[in-house]
Order: structure tokens, then sequence, then C-alpha cells
């Protein structure tokens, strides 16, 4: 069971990004940073969950599902109420960057502290987030961490 929730953990952002018929096949080189992002996030949240579940007791799985779902209500209470554009014009969603919040609630250690930096560059790279939108969501990813241990 532990095994199924990481490996679902780990692909969790993928089908949200999957347009093209296969991962590798881009339209263009601005998706190349959005994509690293992505899998930077993945591997982020994977090294979370292993340090939560398999490492640590119950009090450790509980603050893992807590900094996840907070993180997630809060950003998609945020994009809902603020309406900002895109820097590529997709949408009306980049108001704070999701990704970076989720990778930053995550980062326990220097390697992914350092995946973090890599979301947050990828979807500045990539067209997705303005520099305030990924530098607000490092402040609620951090905010996270704090409120659920």
């Amino acid at each position: 069971m532990k095994t199924l929730l990481v490996v679902f953990l780990l692909v969790l952002v993928a089908p949200v990004h999957c347009e093209e018929a296969t991962p590798f096949q881009w339209a263009t080189h601005q998706q190349v940073p959005a994509r690293i992002s992505d899998a930077a996030l993945g591997v982020n949240l994977g090294l979370d969950a292993w340090q939560s579940f398999y490492k640590t007791d119950a009090r450790a799985r509980w603050g893992f599902a807590c900094r996840l779902g907070l993180t997630m209500g809060i950003a998609e209470l945020t994009k809902r109420l603020v309406h900002r554009e895109r820097p590529n014009g997709s949408d009306a969603m980049s108001f704070f960057s999701e990704h970076t919040a989720l990778a930053t609630t995550a980062a326990h250690s220097s390697l992914s502290a350092s995946l973090a930096v890599t979301v947050g560059w990828g979807r500045m790279s990539g067209g997705k987030h303005f520099a305030s939108d990924v530098a607000v969501g490092a402040g609620v990813g951090l905010f996270t961490r704090k409120v659920c241990p």
C-alpha cells in the first residue's frame, strides 16, 4: 500500500500536463523548462513521501498530508479569487505558483531544496508564472511547512 502511494505521488503532476501523444514530443522549446519543473516536482514529492512514510512515525504521515492539503487548498482558493493572467496568456490562473509551493513544502534536505529552485525556474522559464508568482508560492510552501511539521 505504501509503495502504491509513493508511485501515485511521483506521477501526481504528470496527467495534468500531458497534452501530446508522448511526453517527449514537444511543440516548442518553451515547453522544455515546464516539463523539467514537473519532473522535479514529482521527484521532490516522492522524496518527501519516502521521508514521511518509510522513515518516521504516524505524526510525520499526518504532517505530510496536512502540508499537501493545506498548500493545494490555499493555492486553488487564491487562483480562483485573483484571476491573474499567465505570461504566455494561456489562462488566468497565474497567481501564485502551486508547483513551487508544493515543491517548497516538500523540501526537507539540500537536494529537495535544489529541486524546489528548479521547479521555480522551470515555471518562470516556461512562461507559466511571473517571478512574483514563484516568490509567493515559495512563501506559502514555507508557511505550510511551518504550520504542519
